[in-house]
């Protein structure tokens, strides 16, 4: 795995936070540039809602397929979250952990789902814990190479 750049992304409001984009070599995703691109969005703003500092993405090939992660260090989800990740909600929320309190109706987790339908992609969410401490969040998404 190669090390490509560390970024700081400056948000609205004013937080700073630290990408670091590991991508192995010779590693490309095929698919329709406009919807990775918004799954890429969809992605990392949900990630930039949650995290306190710092935002983790890797794109890594895995045999015959390729891994995309996104990993923050927010608060992570609670487990009925995890498991209607993807699903729209039918009355907004207001999202604990997120920088702003902002609601949520779950839309971005759901285009992102169909966009991983539309490329036969794998979707997964999972909370990053240490001990039994929850330290974030790990998106994934497993497309073929």
């Amino acid at each position: 795995m190669c090390f490509i750049s560390k970024l700081i992304f400056l948000d609205k409001f004013s937080l700073i936070y630290k990408f670091d984009l590991f991508v192995d070599e010779g590693v490309s995703l095929k698919g329709n540039l406009h919807l990775i691109e918004r799954l890429l969005k969809n992605a990392l703003s949900n990630a930039g809602h949650y995290a306190r500092k710092e935002i983790t993405v890797k794109l890594q090939k895995m045999d015959d397929r390729i891994e995309l992660s996104i990993c923050d260090d927010g608060p992570g989800l609670d487990a009925d979250e995890l498991q209607h990740f993807g699903e729209k909600k039918y009355s907004r929320k207001l999202t604990s952990g997120s920088v702003e309190g902002h609601i949520s109706i779950g839309l971005g987790s759901v285009i992102m789902k169909h966009i991983c339908s539309l490329h036969q992609a794998q979707m997964g969410l999972e909370n990053i814990e240490a001990g039994n401490v929850r330290r974030g969040a790990h998106l994934k998404f497993i497309f073929d190479a």
